[in-house]
């Protein structure tokens, strides 16, 4: 292995740029490192008016959720089926026991009416999941968390920058997180974000983030040097990437409108034809609801001839393969669950959709049904 010293490798990095008539001095300016990770966190904590770290995934944010919990084996937590497995894994590592309650047909959220007849003694926390980030009935829920003194925890990944009552989701409970997958409004690729209300806390998830260490107060110049102290995993984003979601949050407004047009685009389109989306949420999704579960596989078939492609979304947790392996227990009647999630189909919705591309959806859906009368 040939060893280089630092002018060595300058002059070979400038001997490369003048073969590929790069300029020098302008390239070498790009080498000056910008924190767009701490941009990102001072933009959302100014929205939220929360403290806020960015993570590489909202995954990883509730993995530091469940420490942050003090989630425990045989602890109980309360939530919704329909939802992604990430809801529920950091917790069920811990130990904890997973209980589901149906869903409200109207926002595919969980149906905070039957919370209350699910919680036993040894419940710790309820997690609301916001799905196409509309609200459930979050006041029934922080209203039920006080009563029987447990956590409140919002899955708020699909929920961004979106408002329920002229309050932030994502700020009703104890901890919530985002996501910037790569399917979100705003995306970074993988990553997402963790919002603390407890702002004594922030310490140890800054120490939770950092594989266990205290890092990040050296980069914020409170120490000379950074050592282990704690638990915790490398749940830290790559730079390059918040300088990319960074560069959305700039035009964050437009982004917005723009995805607001074409919900309410499909949404006029559509509603006299086939039971859709009622609610905007964060307009990161717009779906309808078939009449059964083959229609829908019809209806996927067909776009699919004329180019377009549409997704299903959650199978329950409840009936899958992981639920029953890890023993999840669904409380009271799964009346709209496992239905409504064989009859939902998502349609194109993202940010480099155009005008044209949306209205041959719309009129394909709308030849689908008429050969259906």
């Amino acid at each position: 292995m040939i060893k280089m010293n630092t002018l060595q490798i300058i002059k070979c990095l400038k001997k490369n740029m003048v073969k590929f008539n790069i300029p020098f001095k302008a390239k070498l300016k790009t080498f000056t490192k910008i924190d767009f990770i701490k941009k990102c966190e001072d933009f959302l904590e100014e929205k939220y008016n929360e403290k806020v770290l960015l993570t590489n995934s909202a995954t990883s944010a509730l993995e530091m959720i469940a420490n942050l919990a003090n989630i425990n084996k045989g602890d109980e937590i309360i939530t919704t089926s329909y939802t992604l497995s990430s809801t529920v894994l950091p917790f069920i590592n811990k130990g904890a026991k997973i209980k589901f309650v149906d869903i409200d047909k109207e926002t595919m959220c969980i149906d905070a009416s039957l919370i209350e007849k699910a919680i036993t003694d040894k419940t710790k926390a309820i997690i609301v999941m916001y799905y196409a980030g509309i609200a459930c009935d979050i006041e029934l829920v922080v209203k039920l968390c006080k009563k029987y003194n447990l956590k409140l925890i919002e899955d708020a990944a699909q929920a961004i920058f979106t408002k329920h009552n002229k309050k932030m989701l994502g700020t009703f409970g104890d901890y919530s997180c985002i996501s910037f997958q790569d399917a979100k409004t705003f995306t970074m690729g993988e990553g997402g974000a963790l919002i603390i209300k407890n702002a004594d806390e922030f310490e140890y998830a800054t120490i939770l983030r950092e594989k266990g260490t205290n890092r990040y107060d050296l980069l914020n110049g409170k120490i000379n040097k950074y050592f282990w102290v704690g638990n915790g995993s490398s749940y830290m984003p790559a730079n390059i990437n918040a300088q990319y979601l960074y560069k959305q949050f700039l035009i964050k407004n437009k982004i917005i409108a723009k995805r607001t047009k074409m919900f309410y685009r499909y949404y006029k389109e559509l509603k006299d034809i086939v039971n859709v989306q009622k609610y905007i949420g964060s307009c990161n999704t717009f779906y309808i609801i078939t009449r059964n579960s083959q229609e829908r596989e019809e209806l996927i078939k067909y776009l699919k001839i004329h180019g377009i492609m549409s997704a299903i979304h959650f199978v329950p947790l409840h009936s899958s393969a992981g639920g029953k392996l890890f023993k999840t227990e669904f409380i009271g009647k799964d009346i709209y669950t496992t239905d409504y999630s064989e009859r939902l189909l998502r349609l194109p919705l993202h940010n480099y959709l155009t005008f044209f591309e949306q209205y041959k959806i719309i009129n394909t859906v709308k030849e689908f049904f008429r050969g259906k009368k």
